[in-house]
């Protein structure tokens, strides 16, 4: 999983960054992409070793049962095949709990974990069920302007923000306000158009301070 192989971003060509495709995770867990039918390991994160007793090369075209045998296997299989109905899930893999997010696209699945910690479980359980709630609402919502306003709704909810607001851009990448969620202290903003001057002078600032 390598970031950007042979390709150098700069305040050139940041507007055309492929950050959709960045291919690193947090190292606080590991992640698995695993073919659906099989359960076989297509990918895996190079730090998995950190978390369990494999390598990323032992793993690639393995199935769990490499690390995960007999009724630990059947148990995290069974689990694993529930997924999409069942979410999040606490996974017992060499011995070890483990938080674990499960989700399925394009006959592949993405198992993403890292270790659990009774005092955070909780949390991130609830705040993963407030998750499967919103993906309920939006699924059932149609218009781009009430799943805008759900969206910044739930992440307002889960982090606590005194804003969040939702752009839209225009050919000429100007931004548009369409959704907002605030703390009553705050001005309301909504609908207000931004420049692409703007954008483009907040992302030199940036670029500097981090340089």
């Amino acid at each position: 999983m390598q970031n950007y192989k042979n390709l150098k971003v700069d305040l050139s060509n940041c507007d055309t960054e492929p950050i959709h495709i960045i291919g690193r995770i947090q190292p606080h867990g590991f992640l698995l992409i695993l073919d659906h039918a099989t359960l076989q390991v297509e990918q895996v994160s190079s730090n998995i070793s950190e978390f369990l007793d494999v390598t990323q090369e032992e793993l690639i075209g393995k199935k769990l049962e490499l690390f995960c045998s007999g009724e630990g296997y059947l148990l995290l299989e069974k689990q694993l095949r529930n997924a999409v109905k069942l979410n999040p899930q606490l996974l017992l893999v060499q011995g070890k709990l483990f938080f674990g997010f499960i989700h399925e696209t394009n006959g592949k699945l993405v198992l993403e974990c890292e270790p659990s910690s009774p005092s955070a479980d909780q949390q991130r359980l609830e705040n993963t069920f407030l998750f499967s709630n919103f993906q309920s609402e939006l699924d059932t919502t149609d218009e781009l302007e009430g799943q805008a306003q759900l969206l910044v709704n739930h992440v307002q909810q889960v982090l606590n923000y005194d804003r969040v607001m939702l752009y839209v851009f225009d050919e000429e990448w100007n931004g548009e306000v369409i959704a907002e969620r605030k703390k009553q202290v705050c001005i309301r903003i909504c609908t207000i158009i931004f420049p692409l001057l703007i954008f483009r002078l907040r992302l030199e600032t940036c670029f500097k301070k981090s340089m």
